[in-house]
């Protein structure tokens, strides 16, 4: 018997994901914790993913089509190049350094396997609106189906200059200095439209992020766990997990002021 008539349910998610252009570079910050409705499903789970190797994002929305849409763009691209450096290129044993490929510089990541690591140490530069193109029409043709909301940064490797966006799930795309997206984004929007100002510097983008984050996971309760941060530059990208842990996630004195006066009230 087919119940044509049967309520669908579903189940909210929660993520607090941010990105700051500097001076000089990207920084992209986001929660770990993975909720399925009320139930935390996930305290660490990967919410920045590689899409090329100078354009990295931070995803928002239903987990499944965020890994199922990365993963595309990341093998699409994975093959363009693969086809671009050996069709009509001089082939693989050709000494020209075409983009500059060789001065870009990868930590080695204790987590991945040694499958990703072969993946990413081949991932060739990439221009951002191309592959901002490319992910709008896969959310076009999807026609808002699928969940994914983006906060896409990288340096754009024929200008050198840094590029942020914010990239929603029926396609539309906003080209921004800092944003932050997700259940926890208005409390971290908040804490970026106070602090943010022009030309900043990297190490004042990794600390604004990071108190961003922090903002979104005190306020919402579908963001937690530890803060996972990604730094792009143009000849460096450096991805660190837990920047801040768990146990650190402790209120400040001002925080325990502001309780103090509500529970004396």
């Amino acid at each position: 018997m087919i119940f044509t008539n049967a309520k669908r349910t579903y189940l909210k998610t929660g993520t607090t994901i941010v990105g700051v252009q500097t001076r000089n570079g990207i920084v992209l910050a986001a929660d770990t914790r993975a909720t399925e409705g009320s139930v935390v499903a996930d305290t660490r789970c990967e919410k920045v993913h590689q899409l090329c190797q100078n354009v990295w994002c931070c995803g928002a929305g239903t987990s499944g089509d965020l890994d199922a849409l990365t993963r595309k763009v990341r093998y699409t691209f994975l093959l363009k190049t693969k086809i671009r450096d050996t069709v009509g290129n001089g082939g693989p044993n050709d000494d020209t350094d075409y983009d500059d490929d060789a001065k870009h510089r990868f930590d080695v990541l204790p987590f991945q396997s040694e499958e990703e690591r072969d993946i990413n140490q081949n991932l060739g530069k990439v221009g951002v609106a191309t592959i901002c193109h490319f992910i709008r029409e896969e959310l076009v043709k999807g026609r808002g189906q699928i969940g994914a909301n983006l906060v896409l940064g990288g340096v754009d490797p024929f200008t050198d200059r840094p590029v942020l966006v914010a990239i929603h799930p029926h396609g539309s795309i906003d080209v921004v200095p800092y944003t932050a997206l997700g259940s926890g984004g208005l409390a971290a929007m908040g804490v970026l439209e106070s602090r943010y100002h022009v030309d900043m510097t990297m190490e004042e983008g990794i600390e604004l992020v990071k108190s961003a984050v922090l903002a979104g996971i005190k306020n919402d309760l579908g963001s937690g766990s530890q803060v996972d941060l990604i730094i792009i530059k143009p000849d460096e990208v450096k991805y660190q997990r837990g920047v801040v842990m768990e146990e650190e996630l402790v209120f400040s004195e001002d925080d325990d002021a502001i309780e103090k006066e509500l529970f004396r009230r």
